[in-house]
């Protein structure tokens, strides 16, 4: 009995030491971890033993990527001119203890992220970002700035902004681009004026200039002086530059003006730049403005018109200045021709005889043929062209939007 008892006694002993020695080479091969609290990981095992591997102590430990830009977050290109095309490569090295992941994010409108040097990075790696502008509009402000967005793993930083920024200058520049004229008298006409700029020339040589509006082209005419030294250094960068003036004629026909001037240049080399003059015509002659008619525009709205009824539209037009007891009416042209009829009424003075009234009657007729002139397209309108016998306001062309059915 007393042998059975030393043999079972013996016994156990053998098994609780063969489970001390199993769990102190498990400690040792840092094969005995698993993913619970890692304070009571570190606690219960001992973060210090010599045997844990580099991988079981980063574990313990909390391991972590970490994201450390090199250098600034921000690259100043300086001066870049209109359609050049720059690049700039930032550095994102992980300094934590676990792989970092970086993801492109959104870049801002004219900004490109061209190249990025991977996607997932070992603790000491360093990634390559790359982000890559081209200049190829002038916006109202010279300087620039784009953005891009680079998402990280980082529990502490989960995106980085990076940004490119610099000076946006032109071989040659005009300034301002778009001349707002207003109201333009069609008897007296006006002057305006714009300036050019040349950023890397000394001088600028005016080679042609060209008004894209052929019809108007004839009341515009456009001379240049050059820029006082002190006006030109007023624009960063600049070391030459010509003051413009734009003159308008009398004469210009009602309506708006849309008229673009080409402008090409010797500065170093050849180069076009673009100016436009944008208003409206207003004459001794005035045509009132109603639901149907819109003046700004000389643009009449008849819509749908029965064909068995027809449509009538009456326009009051006013005249004053000197001419006006000499002003005539009639009818240039009507087009599409047989589709409307023009009553010129008999002028009355109104205001004491400073202006005359005159009611003009714009008629479709009834029994007419089926006919669209309702499209957006403006050579599809119908158009009536009133003579005058005004010394500036010649004719007065009014569009006329209608379709018979």
């Amino acid at each position: 009995m007393r042998s059975w008892v030393v043999i079972v006694v013996a016994a156990v002993l053998g098994v609780v030491t063969g489970v001390g020695i199993t769990v102190v080479q498990a400690l040792r091969s840092g094969e005995s971890f698993s993913p619970i609290g890692d304070a009571q990981v570190v606690k219960s095992t001992g973060l210090r033993q010599p045997g844990l591997s580099m991988e079981a102590r980063e574990f313990l430990a909390g391991a972590k990527p970490k994201a450390h830009v090199i250098g600034e977050r921000s690259y100043n290109f300086g001066t870049m001119e209109r359609f050049a095309t720059q690049s700039h490569t930032f550095e994102i090295k992980n300094i934590g203890t676990a792989p970092l992941k970086l993801e492109k994010g959104n870049t801002s409108c004219k900004c490109t992220l061209s190249n990025m040097s991977g996607t997932l990075f070992l603790p000491g790696q360093t990634a390559k970002v790359t982000l890559e502008w081209t200049t190829k509009t002038q916006g109202p402000q010279p300087t620039f700035e784009q953005t891009a967005l680079i998402h990280t793993n980082d529990p502490d930083q989960e995106t980085i902004e990076l940004t490119i920024r610099g000076y946006l200058t032109e071989v040659l520049r005009v300034l301002p681009s778009v001349l707002a004229l207003g109201s333009v008298s069609s008897n007296k006409g006006m002057t305006t004026h714009f300036r050019l700029y040349g950023f890397r020339s000394p001088t600028i040589e005016i080679l042609k200039t060209k008004f894209t509006e052929e019809k108007t082209a004839p009341y515009f005419s456009l001379q240049f002086e050059p820029m006082p030294e002190e006006e030109v250094k007023q624009e960063k960068g600049a070391e030459c530059g010509l003051l413009a003036s734009l003159a308008i004629k009398p004469g210009l026909p009602l309506g708006p003006i849309n008229q673009r001037i080409e402008i090409t240049a010797d500065v170093g080399k050849e180069v076009t730049v673009a100016v436009v003059a944008q208003g409206t015509v207003a004459s001794d002659i005035v045509i009132a403005s109603s639901k149907q008619y819109l003046a700004s525009k000389n643009f009449l709205r008849l819509g749908l018109v029965n064909r068995k009824v027809g449509a009538k539209v009456a326009l009051h037009v006013f005249v004053k200045g000197p001419h006006r007891r000499d002003v005539k009416f009639s009818v240039g042209s009507m087009e599409p021709q047989g589709y409307f009829k023009v009553d010129i009424g008999p002028p009355k003075e109104i205001n004491k005889g400073k202006a005359l009234s005159y009611l003009i009657t714009i008629e479709v007729p009834a029994g007419l043929a089926p006919l669209d002139r309702l499209g957006a397209g403006l050579t599809k309108y119908g158009e009536i062209v009133l003579k005058t016998t005004h010394p500036q306001t010649k004719e007065i062309p009014i569009k006329v939007k209608f379709a018979v059915e």
